[in-house]
């Protein structure tokens, strides 16, 4: 379940959750450092979910963002995974394997109330609010291969929206929560292709559209916070470059230049700035909008990855590789870090014996 795949654009994250062999491990218990159970007194934008293999499985924890009151929410022998806050901050949708298959689940933010939304014998995947915090959007094989479907918050409605004999995966929807832009492999396998293109439809699925057509691979589509732009991250000039684009496909700019990869595009919130990754081992790079003012903020030796803005784009969370035991691909331990906007005050939050990872702020509510 990790950074490097899921930036294929298919969130595979949540794909590759059968490939540990789970373990039974303690929980912690829901607790704020006061000393009192359930969800802190302060829940609030200063609160931070993450993964953790600490237990031996995955499981879902919250911390503040200081890195205080750590606290697993979910505890059991499958793994929990792919989450997702809705965007009033006041649920969690989340993939777990506890049934026997990948299925969608909600909860509280304490952990409380965990219920389960999917149910087929097939696997259901990368839950996606939408910007109403009123439906969810995910994608599943239940039909034969993935396709992109979408229900309400309480899991009535399941409605399928795509229908290609190719892979359909990774729905966003735009801030305004009339479209979703999505990836479509080109092979009509229904598998990960190494040729992915982007499309949108309405989120009621119709009028399905590509807006990108070029013989490589193109993905992780992000829409900009006034869902004027899409960014992209695309290898049609040989290697992985950031590019931009109007929602209708058109306008497409290339925003970086160089012979390394530049990957997973992340913009501010005010829509200003876009982080990406850059280089094998991973730094953390800004630049502005159009792709000027480009700035390296991390410098570590070691791989730095999945950076996420705050709500309110003042400070980064993001993922670094740090000696010690643990199962990344890239060797040694992984753990989440927070650090200014501007690269400034790293600090790290978890330090525990299993990887900790994907992290994501709450929402402002």
């Amino acid at each position: 379940m990790r950074r490097d795949v899921a930036v294929l654009g298919l969130a595979a994250a949540a794909l590759l959750a059968s490939s540990s062999v789970p373990q039974t491990g303690s929980m912690i218990t829901a607790s704020d450092p006061s000393g009192s159970s359930g969800e802190p007194q302060s829940a609030n934008t200063s609160q931070i979910l993450f993964v953790s293999k600490r237990d031996g499985n995955a499981e879902l924890y919250l911390m503040n963002a200081d890195g205080t009151g750590q606290r697993a929410l979910t505890a059991n022998t499958e793994h929990n995974y792919s989450a997702a806050w809705s965007p009033d901050g006041t649920r969690i949708a989340f993939t777990s394997r506890r049934d026997g298959h990948q299925e969608i689940y909600v909860m509280n933010p304490d952990g409380t109330g965990q219920t389960r939304l999917t149910a087929t014998a097939a696997s259901s995947l990368v839950p996606v609010w939408s910007p109403d915090s009123g439906k969810i959007a995910f994608h599943s094989d239940r039909d034969g291969n993935q396709e992109i479907y979408v229900m309400n918050a309480d899991g009535t409605g399941q409605t399928r929206l795509t229908n290609d004999p190719g892979l359909d995966a990774v729905p966003s929807w735009s801030p305004d929560g009339r479209r979703i832009v999505f990836v479509r492999g080109q092979e009509g396998q229904g598998k990960i292709s190494e040729r992915l293109e982007i499309w949108v439809m309405r989120s009621d699925g119709t009028d399905q559209a590509r807006l990108t057509n070029n013989a490589a691979f193109e993905g992780m589509p992000t829409w900009s916070s006034d869902g004027g732009l899409i960014a992209l991250e695309t290898m049609r000039d040989g290697n992985f470059e950031i590019y931009v684009m109007k929602p209708d496909g058109s306008e497409q700019r290339r925003l970086t230049h160089t012979s390394e990869e530049d990957r997973g595009p992340s913009w501010s919130p005010d829509g200003t700035k876009i982080l990406f990754e850059r280089g094998r081992p991973r730094d953390i790079y800004v630049m502005n909008a159009d792709g000027t003012g480009e700035v390296k903020l991390t410098t570590d030796p070691a791989w730095d990855f999945v950076p996420q803005w705050s709500p309110d784009g003042g400070r980064i969370v993001f993922v670094r590789v740090v000696p010690g035991p643990g199962d990344s691909p890239h060797g040694g331990d992984e753990e989440i870090f927070v650090m200014n906007a501007d690269g400034s005050e790293v600090r790290r939050l978890t330090n525990s014996l299993g990887v900790d990872y994907a992290p994501l702020w709450r929402p402002v509510r």
